[in-house]
């Protein structure tokens, strides 16, 4: 797991370019959510949980599913933005104006190993 969200990672080297840094731009708000989700779930949980990423792998993880989905799926509509968070909105802008780029920095990306990948994969329940 932790390979795979490392390598695209890297592929989103390209976005590093642009002013704003879009790729720490996204993965920094998604290192707070990762982080406020994990504080807020740990104590309604009945079991411990073991996380098989770090906070910040778990943010490059979701960043790099939301550029992914968004190359996929195409625009989002107006009228859901309100129901999504910031950085899944600041993909889909990133990758339609850079679309061409994100193209090419994922050719040969495992794309199917990645999309396997589930929410769940992210952690194991431990028995407490």
């Amino acid at each position: 797991m932790k390979k795979i969200v490392r390598d695209g990672y890297d592929r989103l080297y390209c976005l590093t370019y642009h002013h704003p840094d879009y790729r720490d731009k996204i993965v920094n708000l998604e290192k707070k959510s990762v982080k406020d989700w994990r504080e807020s779930t740990a104590y309604t949980w009945d079991v411990s949980v073991k996380w098989h990423l770090t906070i910040t792998e778990e943010a490059k993880f979701f960043a790099i599913k939301h550029i992914l989905e968004a190359m996929k799926n195409g625009p989002i509509d107006v009228k859901s933005i309100i129901h999504l968070k910031e950085s899944y909105v600041l993909a889909h802008s990133v990758v339609a104006n850079y679309h061409e780029e994100l193209e090419k920095a994922f050719q040969g990306f495992d794309f199917e190993s990645f999309d396997q990948l589930s929410n769940s994969d992210l952690h194991t329940d431990v028995a407490a």
